[in-house]
């Protein structure tokens, strides 16, 4: 591929991998792998232990950057984009993850629920809402309420 045509991304495309590497201590991890997901597939990656499918899976997730090769995630090429905003757009589901949570940590205290919007009604074409905010008149913070 010419850098014209690498620094492209394919809208329809989540993943776009070309010859995407990850090497750690002089070992391969990962690769070479070519591999794309366009926005309608679901794909589950399986394989034995060691066969890099972590690996591969953060720099999917804009985890890790790739050793070598070109990696866009989201239309975004890797190494040219704030991998913190862009792993905010991902998300991703590995046993590995069970290794970031403490083991103190029970799973109700992991998932809660969402909290309900502020309650609001229309009175004389004005917002009415159950807050202090409102009261306080910020009409603009409010509104994003309703």
């Amino acid at each position: 591929m010419a850098d014209a045509e690498v620094d492209a991304a394919d809208p329809d495309l989540l993943i776009d991998f070309a010859k995407v590497s990850l090497r750690r201590g002089g070992q391969t991890l990962v690769g070479p792998v070519t591999w794309s997901v366009e926005l309608d597939e679901r794909w589950v990656v399986i394989g034995p232990n060691g066969a890099g499918k972590t690996s591969l899976l953060r720099i999917a997730a804009a985890m890790e950057h790739p050793s070598s090769g070109t990696a866009f995630v989201l239309g975004e090429r890797l190494g040219r984009v704030d991998m913190s905003e862009l792993r905010s757009r991902v998300g991703l589901s590995s046993s590995a993850l069970s290794q970031r949570v403490p083991d103190e940590l029970s799973g109700d205290k992991c998932v809660q629920p969402p909290q309900p919007f502020e309650r609001c009604s229309i009175q004389n074409g004005e917002h009415a809402h159950d807050s202090q905010r409102a009261a306080a008149n910020e009409k603009d913070h409010a509104h994003r309420f309703c």
